[in-house]
C-alpha cells in the first residue's frame, strides 16, 4: 500500500521464483534487490545481489554479528515503513545505491569466499565427527573471518 499511495510503484516489480539463468539477468537488469524480511536470515539471493554489486534490502538477524567480524553491508529492515523509507531513499540515490553495491562486492570477496567457507564446513565437519562439543564448534566458526 505504500507503494501505491506515494507513486512508486511503477519504479518496482516483484519477481516470481524463477530459474539460477533467469535470476541472473535479474540481478543485472535491477538497481536495488529485496530479499527476506521476517526471517532474519539471508539466503542465496542476498549473497548472489551481493556479488553484482547490488544494494539489498532484507533483515538480517544478531546471528551475522557473530558469524562475522564485518557484519555484511546490507540495508537491514524489517517494518513495511523501514522497507519503504529506505527503497526509497535507495531510489532518489544512485550515488548510495553504488556505494552500498561496491561494498557489497567487497564483503563478498573479503568474507563469504570459498576459502572460508571451506574452512568452516571442515570444522563443522570434523568438530561432528570427532565429538566436539557443539558449542565449541560455533566457536571456532565464529572465529574464521
Amino acid at each position: 500500500e505504500l507503494l501505491k499511495n506515494n507513486g512508486i510503484q511503477n519504479q518496482i516489480e516483484f519477481i516470481p521464483t524463477q530459474s539460477q539463468e533467469k535470476l541472473q539477468y535479474y540481478y543485472n537488469l535491477c538497481d536495488v534487490v529485496a530479499d527476506h524480511f521476517s526471517y532474519g536470515t539471508l539466503g542465496g539471493i542476498t549473497f548472489e545481489s551481493m556479488c553484482t554489486q547490488k544494494p539489498v534490502l532484507a533483515h538480517m538477524s544478531e546471528i551475522y554479528s557473530k558469524l562475522y567480524k564485518e557484519i555484511p553491508p546490507i540495508v537491514n529492515v524489517k517494518t513495511e515503513e523501514e522497507i519503504y523509507d529506505s527503497l526509497n531513499e535507495l531510489i532518489n540515490s544512485k550515488s548510495l545505491r553504488l556505494e552500498i553495491g561496491r561494498k557489497s562486492r567487497n564483503w563478498i570477496i573479503n568474507h563469504n569466499n570459498k576459502r572460508i567457507f571451506a574452512k568452516r564446513c571442515e570444522l563443522l565437519y570434523g568438530g561432528l565427527l570427532s565429538d566436539t562439543p557443539v558449542d565449541e564448534i560455533r566457536n571456532k566458526i565464529y572465529d574464521i573471518n
